[in-house]
């Protein structure tokens, strides 16, 4: 609980970031996590597209490739490696 920023990354087909009943610690409870993390962090969300949020097909670690021809995984992983490069220069 000792950060000063939060990137969070999400895929618009990720339901999971709007039905907040599969994540007890991001609930509305002033206490919880997620709520403490907010409070006292500068939180930004990057949208990485149309992912969702299983490891399977689809999802943020699927290794096959869109129409655009990276697969999803690869965008996973340059936006996470992006943020590391910002945060570390």
């Amino acid at each position: 609980m000792k950060i000063d920023h939060h990137t969070r990354i999400v895929g618009s087909k990720d339901r999971s970031q709007t039905l907040n009943l599969l994540a007890p610690g991001r609930w509305s409870l002033p206490a919880s996590a997620w709520n403490r993390v907010r409070r006292q962090a500068e939180v930004t969300t990057i949208n990485v597209g149309p992912i969702g949020h299983t490891a399977g097909q689809g999802g943020y670690l699927d290794v096959a490739r869109p129409p655009d021809n990276v697969s999803y995984l690869d965008k996973t992983v340059s936006v996470i490696a992006d943020v590391l490069r910002r945060r570390l220069s």
